[in-house]
C-alpha cells in the first residue's frame, strides 16, 4: 500500500497481506421439466434458474450435462435473450450460450431442444452444472442439479413379433441353431 506526500510516493505497507479469494455465487436451479428419458432420444429440457449476480449482455451461460449426453449434434436454444455460441465435438455434453438480451439477474428460464439422451440406460445420470461467466469467460455464479430429483434414462422397446426359426430340421436329437428376428426401437451398433 502506498500514498502520496509532497509529490513523493511513500510505501506504507509494513507487512505483506494475505491474498483475497473471490468465490462464485450460488446459482440456483429449482426445476427441470419437459424431458423424455428414453435412451438415444432427442428431447427438450426446460430449466428454471435464479442468478444471484448480474449476467451481463455479452456474458455467457455454460451448461454441462452428464458426459454421455450429446448436445453437439442437434441441440439448440430458442430462449429469447440467448444465442447458441459454442458446441464442441471434443466436449459434446457442454453447451455455451451467449447473453444477447439485457443484463439478467434473478429468475430466468432456459429452454434447450434436440438434446440427445445417453445411448444406454443410466441410473441416475450425473448432475448438470450451470455456470454464468463474463464476456471474458470468468466465472460469476455456479450451481448444479444435486438438489433436484435424479434423472435416469430408460430402456427402449422391442417392437413387432419375435420369431425363432430353426436353421435346420433334419435331426431332432442334435442341437439346432435358430435365427431370431425382432425389431429394435434404436440402432444396435456392430462389434
Amino acid at each position: 500500500i502506498s500514498t502520496q506526500y509532497a509529490g513523493n510516493t511513500i510505501d506504507i505497507t509494513e507487512a505483506p497481506f494475505p491474498a483475497i479469494d473471490i468465490t462464485a455465487g450460488p446459482l440456483d436451479i429449482s426445476n427441470i421439466a419437459d424431458y423424455t428419458t428414453e435412451v438415444g432420444e432427442a428431447t427438450s429440457y426446460t430449466f428454471s434458474i435464479s442468478l444471484p449476480h448480474t449476467l451481463p449482455n455479452g456474458g455467457f451461460l455454460k451448461i454441462e450435462f452428464d458426459e454421455d449426453y450429446d448436445l453437439y449434434t442437434t441441440a439448440s436454444c430458442p430462449t429469447t435473450g440467448y444465442s447458441l455460441q459454442q458446441k464442441n465435438p471434443a466436449t459434446p455434453h457442454i453447451i455455451l450460450l451467449k447473453r444477447t438480451g439485457l443484463a439478467m439477474e434473478g429468475p430466468d428460464t432456459i429452454y434447450l431442444i434436440q438434446v440427445i439422451n445417453p445411448q444406454y440406460v443410466k441410473e441416475p445420470v450425473n448432475n448438470f452444472t450451470f455456470t454464468t461467466m463474463t464476456s471474458n469467460q470468468m466465472t460469476i455464479d455456479t450451481g448444479d442439479t444435486s438438489g433436484l430429483p435424479a434423472i435416469s434414462t430408460t430402456k427402449g422397446a422391442l417392437t413387432g413379433s419375435l420369431t425363432a426359426t430353426p436353421v435346420s430340421t433334419d435331426v431332432v436329437a442334435e442341437t439346432t441353431p435358430y435365427n431370431m428376428a425382432f425389431t429394435t426401437d434404436h440402432v444396435i451398433e456392430e462389434g
